[in-house]
């Protein structure tokens, strides 16, 4: 009829992106959850194996409250990017007063400081005279499987949560940009960087000194067997590449939607 009002159109494409928005929202506080835990159950077995107490629930607290802040934060590609390079130093320093070996130079003067005031090591190591060796497995599942693994969903899913409320318009892409930046991420901790970091941390600069074992305590893969010069060199192939899918996610996730005005 004429003089009649429209009918108001129905905002369902809104609706939906409010739907997934929660949807991710909620994925991502779970991810969390067992991120916190998963670090908990990396506490407990390593305090059980070094039979001590030493700083490491306390730089774990600190791991904790990084990660957080950076999951909080990560909803850009460029954020996540920043996070996981931190995310990278933090995860090696952790591990390093984890198992508490191979320390010298800095380290072991700081525990001979410590040994000397409080009668305690600073960073203590893993009774591997008592079999902490057959726990080495259950450590790795809780930390790197677990509590890592987790944290990179929840920063994921931060990213994708904040592309796909920016994505007004379908087709712009936003699925794409967590996608390669999982394919970065994999990449990086496939490709040993983490493990290069926390010989480099010890004192074990690429390149430049062995790290202990040289590696050789890696699984051989295609039938070669690793050495420090090969793990470095894999490990600055991981950095190349996946600096180049990093550097497409941000690409994509600047980009401005279809029909935005320059």
């Amino acid at each position: 009829m004429e003089g009649r009002p429209l009918e108001p159109p129905i905002a369902a494409p809104v609706v939906t992106t409010r739907a997934s928005v929660r949807v991710l929202r909620m994925v991502r506080w779970l991810a969390s959850g067992g991120m916190a835990l998963g670090a908990i159950w990396a506490v407990a077995i390593a305090a059980s194996n070094k039979q001590a107490l030493d700083v490491y629930p306390l730089s774990m607290l600190a791991w904790l409250a990084v990660s957080f802040l950076a999951i909080r934060r990560s909803r850009q590609a460029d954020t996540y990017l920043v996070a996981v390079a931190a995310l990278l130093v933090a995860d090696a320093f952790a591990d390093v007063l984890a198992l508490g070996e191979w320390l010298h130079g800095p380290w072991a003067l700081l525990n001979a400081a410590s040994q000397a005031v409080i009668g305690a090591p600073f960073i203590a190591e893993w009774r591997w005279d008592l079999g902490a060796t057959a726990n080495l497995a259950i450590y790795n599942l809780a930390f790197w499987s677990v509590a890592v693994s987790l944290r990179t969903l929840a920063l994921l899913v931060g990213v994708a949560e904040g592309a796909h409320t920016r994505a007004v318009v379908p087709g712009r892409g936003w699925l794409w940009v967590p996608l390669l930046l999982i394919l970065g991420t994999v990449v990086l901790y496939v490709g040993h960087v983490a493990d290069v970091l926390r010989y480099v941390l010890l004192g074990y600069p690429p390149f430049l000194r062995h790290a202990p074992l040289d590696f050789a305590n890696l699984s051989p893969l295609l039938g070669f067997v690793w050495n420090s010069r090969r793990v470095d060199a894999l490990a600055g192939l991981s950095v190349i590449t996946a600096g180049l899918l990093f550097e497409r996610a941000v690409t994509i996730d600047q980009r401005p939607p279809p029909g935005a005005s320059p």
